[in-house]
């Protein structure tokens, strides 16, 4: 294949993520692994980072902590080299998940305080209400039930705000 054609093959491939292997996250996984393998050859980093992160998606879901944790801190290391916020944003929500996976509560709240930190920056308002519905989850995990109801109603207040419904996974707070 030549690289003109495989400069559109990792976009196609990113563009699926998780959604549409309806819970086949082997199958996802194959497809993000092509994609990185695609473009690792192109040296597109941006593009790289966000199939590392789908991997760590994919191995999130699949409970293998280590390996997700691995793409992430990946994922990281471009997204900072590169000076993407947005992509560091999602890297730090997404390892906040692997700490709150470990029940490390005090380590996913600092992660999830560092998304949400600039995800404020950003202005991104769907960030900013996920961040605190995570944080509502390791205020849970801290066993302090008052903050985590206070998180969870900031979250539920601004995804109603959006027109949002809030995603399910946020709703069992404390």
């Amino acid at each position: 294949m030549c690289k003109g054609h495989l400069r559109h093959a990792p976009n196609e491939l990113l563009a699926k993520g998780l959604n549409g292997y309806e819970g086949d996250y082997e199958e996802a996984l194959k497809h993000h692994r092509e994609g990185l393998a695609l473009s690792e050859e192109l040296g597109d980093r941006s593009s790289l980072a966000i199939c590392h992160c789908n991997i760590g998606d994919a191995c999130l879901k699949m409970g293998d902590l280590g390996e997700a944790e691995r793409s992430f801190l990946e994922s990281f290391k471009i997204n900072t080299a590169l000076g993407d916020r947005a992509g560091l944003a999602v890297d730090h929500l997404n390892l906040g998940h692997i700490k709150r996976g470990r029940s490390d509560g005090a380590g996913a709240f600092r992660e999830y305080a560092a998304s949400l930190q600039i995800s404020e920056e950003l202005g991104n308002r769907v960030a900013i209400a996920e961040c605190y519905g995570y944080m509502s989850l390791a205020h849970g995990l801290l066993g302090d039930r008052a903050k985590a109801k206070e998180m969870g109603s900031r979250a539920e207040g601004l995804y109603r705000e959006l027109g949002l419904p809030m995603p399910e996974e946020l709703r069992g707070r404390g």
